[in-house]
Parts: C-alpha cells; sequence; structure tokens
C-alpha cells in the first residue's frame, strides 16, 4: 500500500468516526416520519435498559400525543429507512399498530402533549443507540447554560403529506433559537418558545442542542407541539374576512414531560 492510498484510506475512516459522533446527524438518522390516511407526524427513536432486564435494550417511539389521537385508524405507517448497496438508502415501512380492542397502544403524559410507546424495529434499520438519558432534566438546563438566545435545531417533516425530503425519507433540520423566558421550572412553565416556523407534520419532532464542544453539550430539549397564529380581519367596498398569519413561534414541550411519560410505560 502506498503513501497516497493510506493517507486516502485513513481520510475516509475519520470521516467515518465524525459522521458517527455527530449529533446532528444522529438525530437525523433517529427521526422517522410516521402516517396514516388521516394525519402525518413526525417521530423520534430513544433506548434504554428494559425495566425488567438490564441486560437487554427497549426501544422507544416518542412523538406528539395528539399525532397518535389524530389517527382514525388502528395502524400507522412508520417510514423506516435501510442502506442500500450502493451506499444510499430506501424508505422502509412498517406498519405499526397504535390501537387494539378499541385501547391505545401509546402511553400519554397525563397533561402534556406527548406520547411514547415500546416498539421492536428491523435490525437492517440504520440508527444510533441514543439513550434517554439525552432528555434535559431542569439541573442538565441549568448547568449546561440553556437560555433565550440559544440554538436550537428541529428535524421533522414539514407538510408531510405533500413535501418529500428525499428519496431516502429522512427529516429535514432546521435552527431557530429559545425565544421565551423563563424555561425553568419546567414543572410550572409547561412549553416554551423557539424562533422558527413549524408546520403539519412537525408535530413530535425532537429539538435539540449541540454545543460548541459536542461531546459535552448534546440535548434533546423537547419537540414540537404546534405554532403561533395571529388572525388579522379585513373589510373593504368589495369584500370581508380573515387572514391567518405565521408568527414564526414554534411551541415545545419541555424534554422534562418526555421523561415523565416514558416512567409511565408498562414495566414488561
Amino acid at each position: 500500500m502506498n503513501c497516497r492510498t493510506l493517507f486516502v484510506l485513513l481520510t475516509v475512516i475519520a470521516c467515518q468516526v465524525v459522521l458517527a459522533e455527530n449529533f446532528h446527524t444522529e438525530m437525523v438518522l433517529n427521526t422517522f416520519k410516521i402516517t396514516n390516511s388521516k394525519t402525518n407526524g413526525s417521530v423520534f427513536i430513544l433506548t434504554r435498559p428494559a425495566p425488567n432486564d438490564a441486560a437487554k435494550v427497549q426501544t422507544i417511539l416518542v412523538t406528539a400525543k395528539h399525532v397518535f389521537k389524530n389517527m382514525d385508524t388502528d395502524t400507522a405507517t412508520l417510514i423506516l429507512r435501510k442502506k442500500t448497496a450502493d451506499g444510499l438508502y430506501e424508505k422502509a415501512p412498517l406498519k405499526i399498530d397504535v390501537r387494539r380492542d378499541g385501547k391505545t397502544l401509546w402511553t400519554a403524559h397525563p397533561t402534556e402533549d406527548v406520547a411514547v410507546m415500546v416498539v421492536t424495529l428491523p435490525a437492517e434499520v440504520e440508527r444510533p443507540d441514543l439513550s434517554i438519558e439525552l432528555l434535559a432534566t431542569d439541573e442538565m438546563l441549568r448547568t449546561q447554560d440553556i437560555h433565550p438566545g440559544t440554538v436550537l435545531f428541529c428535524a421533522g417533516y414539514p407538510h408531510a403529506g405533500a413535501f418529500d425530503p428525499g428519496e431516502g425519507g429522512f427529516p429535514v433540520v432546521r435552527t431557530g433559537c429559545v425565544a421565551s423566558f423563563p424555561l425553568l421550572p419546567t414543572s410550572k412553565t409547561k412549553t416554551f418558545l423557539a424562533d422558527f416556523n413549524t408546520f403539519e407534520g412537525d408535530s413530535g419532532g425532537a429539538i435539540f442542542v449541540v454545543g460548541s464542544d459536542e461531546k459535552k453539550t448534546r440535548l434533546i430539549v423537547g419537540l414540537v407541539h404546534g405554532q403561533h397564529f395571529i388572525d388579522e380581519k379585513y373589510k373593504n367596498s368589495y369584500q370581508s374576512g380573515e387572514v391567518k398569519h405565521r408568527l414564526g413561534l414554534g411551541i415545545i414541550v419541555h424534554a422534562s414531560a418526555i421523561r415523565a411519560a416514558i416512567e409511565l410505560l408498562p414495566a414488561k
């Protein structure tokens, strides 16, 4: 092997290591579209040791509660992905049950717009093993100095019924910042505002923070609940009506509510 070939090989290996450690990419790989005949949304996947067997891993799907509630069928389609021989990705739809015999199969937070459920995903689905420990607690928000102006990232599927980001079924990533104050205590504030537009299909998508030192600051701080509008009425000589304007402010449910919902999952 000559020096040039060795340099190229080491460069490729280094790039692969960076890719594996890049939190933005990990969140993209862990975010999927969920759909049925009536509604679309975004979900992300986290893991934890199985409550009854710490040697096993439990895979947890996280989304907004209203995504499931708005579905008028007992099944939904999770648009997973698998890698192809040429190194690209293709969609791998998977049917999952969301209700059975009239009973919901997800676990909802009692008051906040969060739903979680344990799922089994095919082995060929490529995704990082991201722990629930990435979900920000109040103490994490405090010690990591998450404040108004902190840059946020959102991974989701805006207007998922009409817009397809690509053949691989990956979400799009957008950026904004924390737009409201105070954040703490999250048990009282419940939600916060983010300075970016959200759209139908974004609901349930993860909101995350990546610091300048990515190994120290990589947090999931919440999920998309909705957006703010302002209604403006108008009237002139020939017509009248009402126009809805986007304020460019997303409503985000705190990650502490996701943690609380996960704690309510059945132990099995």
